[in-house]
């Protein structure tokens, strides 16, 4: 499943239907959630999960430090994998 989030998440309890083995692509303000303690603590515990970050978002937000591992990708390979994915939700 691939899932995108454009908007700073406050309750992490939305998080919990994620799973190891899918996808979480980060974007617009989304990006700022890089840097949120609860997010990044529900994330980490997601051993095999997979983040992209949108790079023009990322640079734009000025996030500068963050213990995701993470890839950055642009905004064409955000909709590549858009249109791989049979699933997508939005958080």
């Amino acid at each position: 499943m691939l899932y995108t989030c454009n908007k700073i998440i406050n309750d992490t309890t939305i998080l919990n239907s994620i799973q190891s083995t899918d996808n979480l692509i980060l974007l617009e303000d989304g990006v700022y959630n890089l840097s949120h303690t609860d997010f990044i603590r529900h994330v980490n515990n997601l051993n095999n999960i997979t983040v992209y970050v949108i790079d023009i978002d990322y640079a734009a937000r000025n996030i500068t430090r963050t213990t995701i591992p993470m890839t950055i990708i642009t905004y064409d390979t955000f909709v590549a994998y858009c249109i791989k994915h049979s699933k997508i939700c939005q958080l």
